[in-house]
């Protein structure tokens, strides 16, 4: 009668399984339902029954009257909690020792099983598969298991559509034959794992050895056949991009296979909060019996206890199902259907607890979120140093939405998601963190802001989905992937571009420096070629540079495939010059996008120049004139660290300062000692300070004579002063028609040139008159009549209007007496240009 009930039992299960099946097939026919239909993902289970696995793992009591092995534990915990982490997936398992010996489902009813959604229990499933128990040789054939996985999934492929294989394995290994095909570099179970990969298989070992026995047993320690299987298992999961794992006391078949299908990230238990995004919570450790919910917002914000018992998805919405494990169980509380239920009894913070709804229990916790996270780079491996990649995560349904089901969509907009990106070795000092980017919407599609890696080496390459959930941005999924980042391809050289002498190299670094033994003011050549054991072509680029004027530079090839740029000048105002590059660079894989970081370049100070500017332009100056103006002295380039010690150089005045002038005919000279004075002190001014400025004024007290040239002459003022002389030619402004000037009366005859009429009538109107060239920049005009009646000059001053060539005025002047005669002097002032 027993038997009778486990046969009827099994029947019922199998006709519910068909069921399911039979639904799917029909859905996947609908074009609509095919649109909303999730990714389907393939997973085998394969068991090693080997006699060598019978000994690491043999049957014990599971703290009831049953005893089973770890491997019974394992494939019943996976089977359970499948349909919680897909829904659209198949499942297939394989107990194998020198052969397949036990498969489910058989070779007569299909590849592999529809699983997603069934959500059985633990006796369900124990009536379902057969214990792990020995079957058949001593030692397993890892590969036999691997090559019946294979096949099963590409059946089912071809049946349900593309998609992610797993395969997971049950095993100590391979002992006897591990440690020869790693001395050797391969064998059979390294080329089934090159063909696993091909085929999007990836490799999960559950390491069930002498180091990973019942969780209350101490470790023990591997022979050295067991290590070297264990290594075996562990590079073949490496390489078809898998993981390997041992059980632990914090690591049990349930955290395993979360982690296997990337929802393996811990949440803290003191806050745990939950998001419209999370499907289901998932708590691995003591039983759950209660959790108090704490809402965000709103109205009615009121803390809510809820147990977790029978009654709790009728009170709530919230379906709990548990997985019991030795030692353990495994909670599952999934979001509600409804959105009001959602609402009230879903979103908020979350604290767990035991039966009296206090104490919190024991248990690591995960989230399993509506969305799977597949995360590529462009471009692909092979990357080197400095080459800009672009991360790009792309989200997909990982349940099918009921028909019934009245969740509000889980996307409406990416508003409350975010994704960071980062790049963490054990060789760099610190992460790449990319926290920019753009959702492609309704794609799901994220992409970041382009990125280099500046340190060679392997790479941890994690991105990370945030939802904002309260006034926090919580992480809920992870994707991991591992990529290498080879050493630069390119180097760049800088030469002189006067010998074309290589003067340095630049390290590879950001942020490094070279510095030069070139001076300031001199001109470098910047050469980029290939480096490296991969031959690249260097094909175009920019050199950026700054702070000069020009600061894009394109990159132009020399004749020895060499990218070049310059001849650059090393700016005398500056002591180092800030550079980047971007480079299209031809690989063995493809042409790649490098953008080389920046560097500086540094270079000794250019020699500082001392130079002296005379502030009056012209050409000429005029006989009789009393000769002022202003002389600056100027140093440059001068740095912070000198220039206290350069101000502190510049004189008080110009004491030996000579005006000489030179008539050519007499072979005269006459030498004058102008006064002088500080119109501005020396001060630093100019671009970042580098120029060091004084203003002297000069000021003659002779008036300039009739002569060929006039020669002003400041003397040794300071060290390698420049400039100290200036030569101007001494002409009379009337004979040169540079100025002229009138005094009449209107109604008389017209005065000779530079006269005035012979004869002024007393207290009538005199027009003075005067006129000049532009370029002599007068400033001011005034007549004198040195001696009048009442022994006092007088003074007429024109007014002047700015820009004009002339100026005049009418007036009558008091003090000339009848029938004297009276001298008339012109003064004139200009104005320095």
């Amino acid at each position: 009668m027993h038997t009778l009930l486990l046969k009827i039992l099994w029947i019922g299960v199998w006709m519910g399984v068909c069921g399911v099946c039979t639904a799917q097939s029909a859905e996947t026919q609908s074009p609509a339902a095919g649109a909303e239909r999730p990714e389907p993902c393939y997973v085998v289970i394969a068991v090693d029954v080997s006699g060598s696995m019978e000994s690491s793992d043999s049957p014990q009591s599971d703290g009831g009257a049953r005893r089973q092995t770890l491997r019974d534990e394992g494939q019943l915990v996976f089977l359970q909690m499948l349909p919680f982490l897909r829904s659209e997936l198949y499942l297939g398992v394989a107990h194998f020792s020198d052969k397949v010996r036990y498969s489910l489902p058989s070779d007569d009813t299909g590849p592999l099983l529809p699983w997603g959604q069934t959500f059985l229990t633990e006796s369900a499933c124990r009536n379902m598969v057969r214990p792990a128990a020995f079957q058949g040789a001593f030692s397993a054939d890892i590969g036999e298991s691997m090559d019946w996985a294979a096949a099963r999934i590409a059946a089912a492929r071809r049946q349900h559509g593309q998609g992610p294989g797993k395969l997971i394995v049950l095993t100590n290994g391979d002992p006897r034959d591990s440690a020869r095909e790693l001395d050797r570099g391969g064998g059979p179970l390294m080329s089934m794992a090159k063909r696993l990969l091909d085929q999007r298989i990836e490799v999960y070992p559950v390491l069930i050895d002498a180091a990973a026995a019942r969780l209350s047993d101490p470790q023990s320690r591997l022979s050295a056949d067991e290590a070297a299987a264990e290594r075996m298992m562990r590079l073949v999961a490496s390489q078809t991009g898998g993981k390997a794992y041992r059980l632990s006391r914090e690591l049990g078949f349930a955290d395993i296979v979360l982690d296997v299908f990337g929802v393996g990230m811990q949440v803290r238990t003191d806050d745990l909060r939950i998001g419209r995004h999370d499907w289901a919570i998932v708590a691995v450790g003591e039983p759950v019996k209660s959790a108090t919910v704490e809402p965000f917002g709103g109205a009615d914000q009121a803390p809510r206890t809820l147990a977790v018992d029978g009654n709790l998805e009728a009170a709530s919405g919230i379906r709990s199902n548990v997985v019991a494990s030795a030692g353990y169980q495994t909670t599952i509380l999934r979001r509600p259907e409804a959105g009001d239920f959602i609402d009230r009894f879903w979103l908020g913070k979350w604290k767990l607890g035991l039966a009296d709804a206090k104490t919190p229990p024991g248990v690591r916790l995960y989230r399993i979120p509506d969305f799977l996270m597949e995360v590529e780079l462009t471009p692909e491996q092979p990357l080197w140093l400095h080459e800009q990649v672009q991360a790009k995560a792309h989200l997909r349904q990982r349940h099918k939405k009921g028909p019934d089901s009245r969740t509000a969509g889980v996307w409406q907009d990416a508003g409350d998601l975010t994704i960071l990106v980062k790049a963490s070795s054990s060789e760099a000092a610190a992460p790449v963190v990319v926290d920019r980017g753009r959702w492609t919407s309704p794609a799901r599609l994220y992409e970041t802001e382009p990125f280099t890696i500046g340190t060679p080496g392997p790479y941890r390459l994690t991105c990370e989905l945030r939802n904002t959930i309260g006034d926090a941005n919580v992480p809920i999924l992870q994707a991991v992937r591992d990529v290498r980042v080879y050493s630069e391809c390119v180097s760049v050289k800088v030469a002189n571009a006067a010998t074309n002498q290589v003067l340095a190299e630049v390290p590879p670094t950001a942020g490094a420096t070279v510095r030069l033994s070139l001076q300031g003011g001199r001109d470098v050549y910047l050469r980029i070629g290939s480096k490296g054991e991969f031959k690249v072509e260097p094909l175009s680029g920019t050199l950026f540079l700054e702070p000069l004027d020009q600061t894009d530079w394109p990159l132009r090839k020399d004749d020895q495939g060499n990218l070049v740029a310059g001849p650059v000048r090393l700016v005398e105002r500056e002591e180092r010059l800030i550079a980047r590059a971007d480079l299209d660079v031809r690989t063995p894989a493809g042409v790649r996008h490098i953008r080389l970081p920046r560097f500086n370049l540094a270079y000794p100070p250019a020699p500082m120049r001392i130079e002296c500017r005379f502030t009056d332009s012209r050409d000429a100056l005029w006989v009789g004139e009393l000769h002022k103006q202003s002389v600056v002295i100027s140093a440059f380039p001068v740095f912070e660290q000198s220039r206290d010690a350069t101000v502190s150089r510049f004189p008080d005045g110009l004491p030996q300062a000579r005006i000489r002038t030179v008539d050519m005919r007499s072979g005269t000279t006459q030498v004058t000692e102008p006064q002088s004075r500080v119109l501005e002190s020396a001060q630093a001014g100019g671009y970042q300070g580098r120029t060091v400025t004084a203003t002297y004024f000069l000021e003659s007290s002779v008036p300039i004579p009739s002569a060929d040239k006039c020669e002003i002459e400041l003397g040794p003022a300071m060290e390698n002063l420049q400039g100290t002389a200036k030569t101007y030619a001494v002409v009379d402004p009337a004979a040169k028609g540079l100025f002229k000037w009138s005094v009449t009366q209107p109604g008389q005859p017209a005065p000779r040139q530079g006269a005035v009429s012979d004869t002024l009538f007393c207290g009538e109107p005199i027009r003075f008159h005067a006129e000049w060239k532009g370029e002599q920049n007068v400033s001011a005009v005034r007549f004198e009549f040195p001696q009048t009646d009442t022994n006092e000059p007088a003074f007429v001053d024109l007014p002047m209007t700015a820009g004009a060539t002339s100026a005049d005025v009418e007036q009558v002047v008091a003090g000339l007496g009848l029938g004297q005669n009276f001298p008339l002097y012109v003064h004139v002032t200009m104005r320095p240009a």
